[in-house]
């Protein structure tokens, strides 16, 4: 993400201009459709009224039409028969006709008398709305205009009708009359006898032609002439007469056919005129429909300007807020630099006391060394302090014998004296170093320990930061794609709509059509307002966690930096301990003791490592309250923005309170996550802070228990001091032995050695018969005996000092004072 991101605040002003890019065009499109609306309702108004226009025209069509039939019944009653029976032929031939056309029109009148309903639903969708409503207008002025012209047909029928029953019954007049004008005439019957007339043109035809062969036979009187020519006339008219009856047959059968034509005709004008009120009705339905759903869409389009605005001055005000935050949001990453500095700066300092503690643990453990082999010497003399007061004890009671003796091997024995001092001096010098330095090696020991532990818990810290960084990074890959995939819906949108804008809004054929459109049309608006909602949520969102990441990244860098440099200690601590190797071969040699100066300057070292470490726990601390802030600091944004988007929800229309309450659903949905997110890294950095002052208590015990350590240390030397002083009083009465008592000792010593190679554990019993045996002589050897007890009490004190130690090293020491004990004697 570009913007305005120097160290921790994600910059979103791209993705903030293109919302607002795309909320200017839906403006455009939204001042489009309400022109579109009014352009529409101009054109259904005028056609509303034209409409109207063309129904009165018709109306009057229909009057003239009547009149005219009127007229023309009338002024045919008057014609001629020539006329009647032009008429009657083409009256067959129409009637035909008639029919054709009526079933052909009843099949076309019947397809629009169909619901709404089972129309398909491919002309709702293919044919517009004006289109259709002047589809339905030419139908109904076909309909109206056959109507007019089936009624003109009716009544020329019934005039027709009623001419033709005038005929029948003068043809039926005229047949009685010829009836009776036969019976009248007698001799008519012989000749239709011997030719006996048919009902037919053709047998009138053989009658006339054998009448005039018995003409031409030879008939020659006059009044048979007569009679003839009479009855020839006769009979072309009787022969009319037929044609007469027949035809008039025929007719009856047309006239039957036609009335029940005209009573179908008749039934069907009167559905066409039901259909056509019906249908007039409707279309002034329609018109009213159109007029108030123009209206609506009107108001809508008004309502959704309006809340289009308040939208843009929310945005804008949340946008002045998330400035401000971002701002708030630098100030706070420059303070978290400044204490990531100063924890640097720690850090280098507790670093430094760490090498120089990882020297001073070596140096000790060297010394240590040391002191333990100068402290074995130490059990050596003190053992060789208790066998010479073994023979001291004994051998008092023969001091005064030898004198001369002890007088000649004074000068031997000054030798001896003087080593002894050196050893004694050399002693006091290593208790003083242990005393100096057991204290300090513990504490580097322990604080190693700690060093390491809290080194594993980084490394543990820097492993989870690494999780929760790869999770974010996949959080932000999935969020990315959700956007795009919601620019792509966005933009098909707006292309749909672009492609929608020439069509028109209303198509003609129901109302649920146009209502469908504008629920499609509320419901696009919607889910874009919805989208646009999430995005920003989602955008927020992705914000804060970038911030949170990129606060954390400088605290991962100190992690890895603090590992790099465990890694280089420890390979100085594996150096170290290679050289403490070489230098334990050199330990018997040493005869160094470091001053006093040293070990205070060392002392203040550590005070200052505990002191960094009390002060690194008193940051995280604040820290743990600065994290303790931002979440509620965050609580209380997010309770902000609820309560905007409800003011909002509440001045908004139902739709708009529809998508208010989705993004409250929403943004619940996420505070959620997030809350449960912020507990847990509270919870985490309590965790750590409980931690940390368990370090720092468990350092505190340790430096009080080192200090007490080290005041009995310097009270054990101040005793070991005095002890030196009570062995240094046994060498000066060892020095006044004689000769034979050095040889009675030696002797002494063998039979020892014998009885402990035969029975070790009865040996000290016979050194202490023979003890027994001896008791002491005056003043002399009641203080030899004070000063034994002395030196053995001191010496079981230091032997307790050291044997919970190095038990081992204990009993090897015995052994070697048993060897040392057998070289002096």
């Amino acid at each position: 993400m570009s913007g305005y991101d120097p160290g921790g605040g994600a910059g979103s002003t791209p993705d903030l201009t293109s919302l607002q890019e795309n909320f200017n065009q839906q403006q455009a499109k939204i001042a489009a459709l309400r022109e579109m609306v009014r352009k529409t309702e101009s054109d259904q108004g005028k056609k509303t009224a034209s409409a109207q226009e063309k129904v009165k025209n018709i109306a009057q069509r229909l009057t003239q039409y009547k009149t005219k039939a009127t007229k023309s019944r009338l002024s045919r009653a008057s014609s001629s028969d020539v006329q009647h029976e032009l008429m009657a032929t083409r009256i067959n031939e129409e009637s035909f006709d008639i029919t054709g056309e009526e079933y052909e029109e009843q099949q076309h009148m019947s397809l629009p008398v169909m619901p709404v309903s089972s129309m398909p639903v491919r002309a709702r969708s293919e044919t517009p709305g004006t289109e259709k409503i002047n589809l339905l207008r030419q139908q109904m002025e076909e309909n109206r205009l056959k109507m007019a012209a089936r009624e003109s047909h009716k009544r020329e029928m019934e005039e027709r009708v009623i001419e033709l029953k005038h005929k029948l019954e003068s043809t039926q007049q005229t047949l009685e009359r010829s009836v009776e004008f036969g019976r009248s005439t007698g001799d008519l019957t012989l000749l239709t006898t011997m030719t006996p007339l048919k009902m037919g043109r053709f047998e009138f035809n053989k009658s006339t032609s054998d009448l005039t062969q018995l003409v031409g036979s030879g008939v020659s009187s006059s009044f048979d002439v007569e009679r003839l020519n009479y009855l020839e006339g006769r009979v072309k008219v009787l022969e009319a007469e037929l044609t007469d009856k027949e035809q008039a047959v025929k007719k009856d059968e047309v006239v039957q056919g036609l009335e029940r034509k005209i009573l179908d005709l008749e039934e069907a004008l009167k559905e066409k005129e039901c259909i056509i009120e019906a249908r007039t009705q409707a279309v002034s339905l329609m018109s009213e429909n159109l007029s108030l759903k123009g209206k609506n869409t009107v108001d809508l389009l008004e309502d959704t300007k309006q809340e289009m605005y308040r939208m843009q001055s929310n945005f804008v005000q949340a946008e002045s807020n998330m400035k401000a935050e971002l701002d708030r949001l630098q100030v706070d990453l420059d303070e978290r630099k400044s204490k990531i500095s100063n924890l640097e700066e720690m850090n280098n300092i507790l670093e430094t006391a760490r090498y120089d503690l990882t020297v001073e643990n070596a140096s000790l453990k060297q010394k240590l060394e040391d002191v333990q082999d100068f402290s074995t010497k130490i059990s050596e003399l003190n053992k060789l302090n208790q066998s010479l007061q073994h023979r001291i004890t004994e051998l008092e009671s023969q001091k005064y014998d030898f004198i001369t003796d002890a007088e000649a091997e004074q000068a031997k024995f000054g030798a001896s004296d003087e080593k002894y001092q050196e050893l004694l001096d050399r002693i006091q010098e290593l208790e003083e170093e242990l005393s100096r330095k057991a204290a300090p090696e513990e504490d580097l020991l322990e604080k190693i320990r700690s060093l390491e532990a809290t080194i594993q818990a980084q490394n543990e810290e820097i492993e989870n930061y690494k999780q929760q960084q790869a999770e974010l990074q996949e959080n932000l890959q999935e969020k990315t794609v959700e956007l795009n995939v919601l620019n792509a819906n966005f933009s098909v949108l707006q292309e749909k709509l672009k492609n929608a804008g020439p069509k028109p809004l209303f198509p003609k054929s129901a109302e649920e059509e146009a209502e469908v459109e504008n629920s499609k049309l509320k419901q696009q608006l919607d889910e874009a307002n919805k989208s646009m909602i999430k995005s920003k949520l989602k955008i927020k969102q992705l914000q804060k966690q970038v911030d949170s990441f990129k606060k954390t990244s400088a605290v991962h860098e100190e992690v890895v930096r603090l590992t790099d440099e465990v890694q280089t200690l420890t390979q100085r601590l594996a150096e170290v301990e290679e050289e403490k190797g070489n230098l334990q071969l050199h330990l018997v040699n040493y005869d160094g003791s470091l001053p006093d100066s040293e070990l205070e300057k060392r002392i203040k070292i550590l005070e200052t490592t505990c002191h960094n470490q009390t002060t690194a726990i008193q940051l995280l601390e604040e820290q743990k309250i600065d994290m303790t802030e931002d979440l509620n600091s965050t609580k209380s944004q997010l309770e902000m923005i609820r309560d905007q988007v409800r003011d909002q929800a509440d001045h908004h229309s139902p739709a708009g309170a529809t998508t208010a309450v989705i993004s409250d659903q929403m943004s619940s949905i996420e505070t959620e996550e997030q809350l449960e997110k912020c507990v847990a890294e509270r919870d985490r950095l309590q965790s750590q802070v409980h931690r940390l002052e368990e370090e720092r208590t468990e350092l505190q015990q340790k430096l009080d228990r080192y200090m007490v350590e080290n005041c009995e240390l310097l009270d054990k030397i101040e005793k070991l001091s005095l002890e030196k002083v009570s062995s240094a009083e046994s060498i000066e009465i060892v020095e006044g032995l004689t000769a034979k008592e050095k040889q009675e000792i030696e002797s002494f010593e063998k039979a020892c050695r014998k009885q402990q190679l035969a029975e070790p554990p009865g040996g000290v019993d016979e050194v202490d018969r023979f003890r027994n045996k001896r008791p002491p002589d005056g003043m002399q050897s009641c203080s030899h005996h004070h000063l034994n007890n002395v030196v053995l009490q001191n010496l079981q004190a230091e032997k307790n000092v050291y044997v919970h130690r190095e038990p081992r090293g204990f009993h090897a020491d015995l052994t070697t004072t048993k060897r040392i004990d057998d070289k002096q004697f």
